[in-house]
């Protein structure tokens, strides 16, 4: 799993929790799609 995580974290990810649920870890992760959109108008 960690190797998940920091290949998600070079794509902009950000961990936002961690909990157990049914027994299995997890980790939530949000992208800000705001600085992808930006980025891309500046572009045209």
């Amino acid at each position: 799993m960690t190797e998940n995580i920091g290949l998600y974290e070079s794509l902009g990810y950000v961990e936002t929790d961690r909990r157990t649920a049914s027994g299995y870890r997890r980790v939530y992760m949000r992208k800000d799609l705001t600085q992808e959109l930006g980025q891309a108008d500046t572009k045209i």
